[in-house]
């Protein structure tokens, strides 16, 4: 008797442990990690998140040519997802076709698609801003099996004819 008094204990002693462990278990994955404290606490779920894109392509990755005129580094900008080149002339009755390209380095983490983008003089002799179309910056990062596709819109700002 003694011996089965002893066993039935044992038995009570692992389902109290086993008990204590699953209730430690529940209590500690449970979604406590929101607080008022601004600097500890996780935003709440239904939050919109903003993740700030810097593009990888670099002023000297870019050439811009449009009537024999090549761009100088200071007439492009580059934001997350847009290419301006600005220092060309509308010249009236020009037939002129230029061309935006983007050669990355070798070593770079992108790539884009397509490389090369053309455009033609606009009509008239006014300032005026184009859109020439968009590429497609491939980025890719050894944290995410899949690569980043980010378009960037090209547009080129022509000043006034003298």
């Amino acid at each position: 008797m003694y011996f089965l008094l002893n066993k039935i204990a044992n038995k009570r002693n692992i389902l109290f442990l086993l008990s204590f462990f699953l209730l430690t278990c529940a209590a500690a994955s449970s979604n406590n990690s929101y607080s008022t404290d601004p600097n500890t606490s996780l935003p709440p779920s239904n939050e919109d998140f903003y993740i700030l894109y810097v593009s990888p392509v670099e002023h000297s990755h870019i050439t811009a040519l449009f009537n024999g005129n090549t761009v100088v580094d200071s007439n492009i900008e580059i934001t997350s997802n847009h290419i301006i080149i600005s220092g060309f002339t509308n010249i009236p009755g020009n037939a002129a076709i230029g061309r935006v390209q983007i050669i990355h380095p070798t070593t770079s983490t992108y790539t884009v698609s397509p490389s090369e983008i053309t455009f033609t003089d606009p009509e008239g002799s006014t300032a005026t801003n184009i859109f020439i179309g968009t590429i497609r910056v491939i980025e890719t990062f050894e944290q995410s099996p899949l690569p980043y596709v980010i378009p960037h819109d090209v547009f080129v700002n022509f000043s006034n004819w003298k």
